[in-house]
């Protein structure tokens, strides 16, 4: 079974004392459909910094730069999924993926024309975002970054 591991963030935008979270809107890669709502994220290159990995995923997928992280390591997550594989066979997959949280100046994100990976994104509410978040570890990975950013815990 292929094995994949990568690193994201969960991003957020302070306007006042309102707190925004950034969700992206995957395109399945078994269907090549809208699929789930998550955080940005990829791939870890060869000899590449986790953190490096995060700063330019989030540049690629979402145009954001220069986000500031919060903190160490927010969460670690670990899931299968399916895509196509090999000559058209579809395979399942395991992912690792370690995310952090990081805090943009700005609220001008965008996903980039040319992208095969996303087809949405949005700033939402801590509630709202939990709502919309597709996966269960997601949502509790949100309510840890809400923990931190509201409670300081």
């Amino acid at each position: 079974m292929p094995q994949e591991y990568s690193a994201g963030a969960v991003i957020f935008h302070r306007a006042g004392e309102t707190i925004k979270y950034l969700l992206l809107r995957y395109i399945s890669e078994a269907t090549g459909e809208p699929g789930y709502w998550g955080f940005a994220k990829g791939h870890i290159e060869a000899g590449e910094e986790v953190k490096v990995t995060v700063v330019r995923e989030v540049e690629e997928e979402t145009g954001l730069r220069n986000v500031v992280f919060v903190g160490d390591i927010l969460s670690k997550d670990e899931y299968f999924f399916r895509r196509k594989g090999p000559a058209g066979k579809t395979q399942t997959v395991h992912k690792e993926v370690i995310y952090y949280l990081v805090e943009s100046k700005t609220d001008q994100a965008a996903i980039p024309p040319d992208s095969h990976e996303h087809c949405e994104l949005v700033w939402l509410s801590y509630e709202k975002a939990v709502e919309r978040a597709t996966h269960e570890n997601s949502k509790m990975i949100l309510g840890k970054a809400n923990d931190i950013l509201v409670r300081g815990t």
